[in-house]
């Protein structure tokens, strides 16, 4: 029994750095901590190129360092590049599903911007269960669930959809986008 409970023991401590596979801004080793810290003063200088090439490199001295993934996918969403930070979001909650619950946001709409609106449900949801989240971002939460629902459900069952011109007497020779919200004024 003795030998057995020292087998495990052993066996634990070799692995646990396997169970814990996780490195954050506080365990990060020095030039991985020194790459993302750069990052973030390129990222203050609004030098996008730089930030994205400190945080390659801070993943190459700490390949498991999860809060410089997360700030690679959030850079690639930025700039729109859905694809690579859904990679980036993916490889950061494989490694650690709990370690910011808040990335869930982004993580949902990047990828709802590539029509994977079943995964997306699954972050938002994941979102929502941040304690003391508020009444309005609850109901706001809410909403994007249903519409990720509602979205998965019409892509797999898409309806046909002809419109017909109905003539001059209906139909104007213009562009029908009356009224209009340019962001700051309503045209009508």
């Amino acid at each position: 029994m003795i030998r057995y409970a020292l087998f495990v023991l052993g066996a634990l401590l070799l692995f646990s750095h396997v169970l814990s596979a996780q490195v954050t801004v506080e365990d990060a080793n020095k030039r991985a901590r020194k790459w993302y810290d750069k990052s973030t003063t390129y990222f203050a200088q609004q030098d996008l190129d730089k930030v994205e090439e400190a945080l390659q490199k801070a993943l190459d001295a700490e390949p498991e360092f999860v809060d410089a993934m997360l700030r690679l996918a959030d850079l690639y969403y930025m700039r729109k590049e859905f694809e690579r930070a859904v990679k980036w979001f993916d490889n950061a909650t494989h490694l650690a599903p709990n370690h910011n619950l808040r990335i869930y946001y982004t993580y949902g709409y990047a990828l709802w911007e590539l029509d994977r609106y079943a995964e997306a449900g699954a972050a938002f949801a994941r979102y929502g269960e941040i304690p003391n989240l508020s009444d309005r971002k609850r109901r706001e939460i809410d909403g994007i669930l249903r519409n990720c629902q509602f979205a998965a459900e019409a892509v797999q069952h898409p309806v046909p959809f002809s419109p017909e011109n109905l003539g001059p007497n209906v139909n104007t020779p213009g562009d029908e986008v009356s009224p209009f919200f340019d962001g700051n004024y309503l045209f009508f």
